[in-house]
């Protein structure tokens, strides 16, 4: 037996813990190639089940791309529509919400992004993102292993994750393969989807130049807060255009594109400066930033003059909104319609409005549209200050609310509506549309037009019929009496005419009209003036409820205007329209609900012609000396030829003043919620 002290013994176990020390690394390293190649293998095998349609998926975010900047020059062939759902799969597109004369009312997408061509970004910007994301852009063939290398080495010399190694064809490449979608920006890094990447990177180099790769890349890629792409990010965060990017802002959006919420300078302004002074001394490493100029005194006086306001940011991102009552009504409106017409879930309707780049065509008129908001807040300050300082009245002011809504009678365009005095996060509830209130006075016309309308049945008035003013009880069925008073208890106590008692808004002949008449012949303007079923109107507008003639039933200021633009319209219907049409990023018509002059004339009339003529000559009493509206008149002066009525609810809860012309029917409302 050998001693385990023998030298012979000791040298031969030594040697043999040396070969076998060296031996493991070998057998790892030798494991783990073999063990690569076959995960290389079974990741080449999915990626090529999926490499047809990521590659169609990408193709069509391109093709889109070329079709935005080069709307007429470029035809893709052999393209088919996937109607409602024709978009690029992964990526998500800017709504964008038009008036009449097709100017932009609002722009919303839950990523928020605008197509912009190469030629319309500041080359500082693509020195900046060349030198910080992939220097071999240009040289590589989608994969750049030196600069994998690259970033291995920088990685080890700083301790920590500070440089990736993927070029902007595998940055590219990645949403595809990952099928990311909202704001899914960053998924879970795993070695085969890595691989995945490699693979598509290199298909996408022999497929595209690499302009059109710089093209897919700056309108996509991510900067934070909801906004993509380079042009949008410009906006954003400078409120200018990408072509106008400075050397400083340009290397300062190259900065984010790694990390956007770790280099955000609203949420982490250290980190986001530290990371721009790093891109800066890139650039200048890397000869893109002139000799005689400093990064460091560049990066000084950037942070110097820039103040990056923390800001609201929500998930839905309504980025342009010239209207906020309009682009909030237009959005619930689409919705539905998308709803009822395709059968999708809500969803799924939310998904197109805000992702699909969608055009939508609406019939409003911003010209209006501001003066209706400059005029209703002018009003509400005025009644304000009218109000005396000691008045019980001054502690409902803060309550006092109004609305707007214009159409145009010959077509039923919704030209302007204003649902409230501001629109804020607790001020969104649209009273143009869905405030319920007793119309008072206003609705004394419809009355009077069911007493002289002609259409299909006798007329039972005329202008000039005479009725009584005065304090007499009105004597109504089963020998019951109905007291009714004047405002300030004024009454002429003589027969006055249908005419004269409209301009001076009498209760009284208005009631004994109505009690005369009875309710059936106004039901039955409100049915075809508002389209309404009669079971409906039969709940609303029942019979026997004869203070329907002093505006006692309630309705919208929108349904008011609509009964008014009958009535400018030659008695024939009117259906408001605030969507005309609606276009995906092919330009097919996804929604078509616009329709001509004559389409209007083609539906029957609610009353006759003569007697909507009628009515309105006698509304223009009202705006003329003696009138109850005169103030309207005094306000505007001969300028314009408008017809109208005012209207108050009891106890002044309600002021209402609806009028028209030929070419625009106006209903205003001020009261408190």
């Amino acid at each position: 037996m050998i001693p385990l002290n023998n030298p012979i013994l000791r040298l031969f176990l030594a040697t043999k813990v040396r070969i076998f020390l060296l031996f493991i690394p070998l057998v790892l390293m030798v494991s783990g190639s073999v063990g690569f190649w076959f995960y290389y293998d079974s990741s080449h095998d999915r990626w090529l089940k999926k490499q047809n349609s990521s590659m169609k998926d990408l193709n069509d975010y391109y093709n889109v791309l070329k079709k935005k900047i080069h709307p007429k020059a470029f035809k893709r062939i052999g393209f088919k529509s996937k109607g409602i759902e024709s978009s690029s799969n992964g990526v998500s597109f800017t709504t964008t919400i038009y008036d009449i004369k097709g100017r932009i009312i609002g722009k919303l997408a839950y990523e928020a992004r605008e197509i912009v061509g190469l030629n319309k970004i500041s080359p500082y910007f693509f020195a900046a993102l060349i030198s910080t994301e992939d220097r071999d852009f240009f040289t590589h063939h989608g994969v750049s292993y030196k600069g994998i290398a690259r970033a291995m080495v920088g990685n080890i010399m700083a301790m920590k994750m500070v440089q990736g190694g993927s070029t902007l064809t595998q940055q590219l490449a990645k949403l595809w393969v990952s099928k990311i979608e909202g704001e899914k920006k960053y998924i879970t890094r795993s070695l085969d989807r890595k691989i995945q990447e490699m693979f598509m990177a290199k298909i996408i180099e022999k497929r595209y130049v690499k302009d059109d790769i710089l093209l897919m890349y700056v309108n996509w890629i991510y900067f934070g807060h909801g906004v993509n792409g380079v042009e949008t990010a410009a906006k954003f965060y400078f409120k200018k255009a990408a072509k106008d990017l400075d050397l400083a802002e340009s290397s300062f959006l190259a900065g984010i594109i790694s990390n956007p919420s770790r280099f955000s300078p609203f949420k982490h302004p250290q980190g986001s400066k530290s990371r721009h002074l790093r891109v800066l001394k890139g650039m200048k490493e890397h000869g893109d930033i002139p000799e005689g100029l400093d990064y460091k005194e560049i990066h000084h006086k950037f942070w110097a003059k820039q103040a990056f306001k923390e800001r609201s940011i929500s998930k839905l991102k309504v980025y342009v909104n010239r209207a906020p009552y309009v682009v909030e009504e237009v959005m619930r409106q689409v919705l539905k319609k998308l709803v009822n017409k395709y059968n999708l879930s809500i969803a799924k309707a939310k998904e197109n409005l805000y992702e699909k780049g969608w055009n939508i065509y609406t019939s409003i008129d911003l010209d209006l549209q501001r003066e209706a908001v400059k005029e209703l807040r002018r009003g509400l300050i005025s009644y304000r200050k009218a109000v005396p300082k000691r008045s019980r009245l001054r502690r409902h002011l803060k309550g006092i609310q109004g609305a707007i809504v214009s159409i145009e009678p010959s077509t039923g365009y919704i030209k302007a509506f204003v649902g409230g005095d501001e629109f804020t996060k607790s001020n969104q509830y649209n009273r143009a549309f869905q405030a319920v209130r007793q119309p008072g006075s206003a609705f004394k016309p419809v009355c009077y037009l069911a007493a002289l309308n002609n259409y299909s049945v006798s007329p039972l008035a005329s202008p000039y019929t005479l009725l009584f003013d005065g304090e007499d009880p009105i004597p109504l069925e089963g020998n019951k009496v109905w007291n009714v008073r004047n405002y300030g208890n004024y009454y002429l106590n003589r027969p006055i005419t249908l005419t004269h008692a409209l301009k001076i808004s009498s209760n009284q002949v208005a009631a004994r009209l109505v009690s005369l008449m009875g309710v059936e012949r106004i039901r039955n303007i409100m049915i075809g003036a508002l389209d309404m079923d009669e079971e409906k109107a039969s709940h609303r507008y029942p019979d026997g409820v004869y203070s329907i003639a002093l505006g006692s039933i309630a309705m919208t200021p929108l349904e008011l205007a609509q009964v008014y633009a009958m009535m400018a319209n030659h008695g024939y219907r009117v259906r408001p329209k605030l969507i005309l049409e609606i276009k995906n990023m092919n330009n097919e018509i996804i929604l078509d609900d616009s329709y001509s002059k004559d389409e209007v004339r083609k539906q029957s009339p609610v009353v006759s012609k003569e007697a909507a003529y009628l009515i309105t000559t006698m509304m223009s009493h009202v705006l003329s000396q003696g009138g109850t509206g005169n103030v309207v008149r005094r306000m505007i002066g001969n300028k314009y030829d408008v017809v109208g009525k005012t209207g108050t609810s009891q106890k002044y809860h309600d002021l209402w003043f609806a009028g028209y012309n030929p070419e625009l029917c106006t209903v205003v409302w001020v009261g408190h919620d």
